[in-house]
């Protein structure tokens, strides 16, 4: 029912480094592919690491997304969710721009405050503890 497909890789040392995935997923009669790249560092007074990446989520429905993460955080062994930062999706066509922003706090629960297009749509959880051993 669920096939993934592609690599994920992290280079680097204790400073931070690389990271960059081209992976594809596909579930009954949907399918996405997802190409990102960027970097991943530690954050000297806040616990676990943290990455910036940014691009390109092609949507079942075709519609090409460019997709930007900045500062998400992640506190490794305690919680595989995201603790702090943003991710950013957008695309144009002739109708104008569409951008939907997910905004993390530090709860590690899952959850983002999602906006689209500027306007506040409340809250969506997603929490990664509820498909790994949670």
């Amino acid at each position: 029912m669920v096939d993934v497909r592609g690599a994920v890789s992290v280079d680097g040392d204790l400073e931070g480094g690389e990271v960059g995935a081209h992976v594809g997923i596909a579930a009954l009669d949907y399918d996405m592919l997802a190409s990102v790249s960027g970097t991943w560092e530690p954050m000297l007074n806040e616990p676990g690491k943290w990455v910036s990446f940014g691009g390109r989520f092609n949507s079942m429905t075709g519609v090409d997304w460019t997709v930007v993460g900045d500062n998400l955080g992640f506190l490794s062994t305690d919680c595989m969710d995201a603790v702090g930062g943003t991710v950013t999706a957008y695309f144009e066509n002739e109708a104008g721009r569409t951008e939907v922003t997910a905004t993390f706090d530090s709860a590690c629960d899952g959850c983002a405050n999602i906006s689209v297009d500027g306007i506040d749509q409340g809250q969506a959880c997603f929490s990664a503890t509820d498909l790994i051993g949670g």
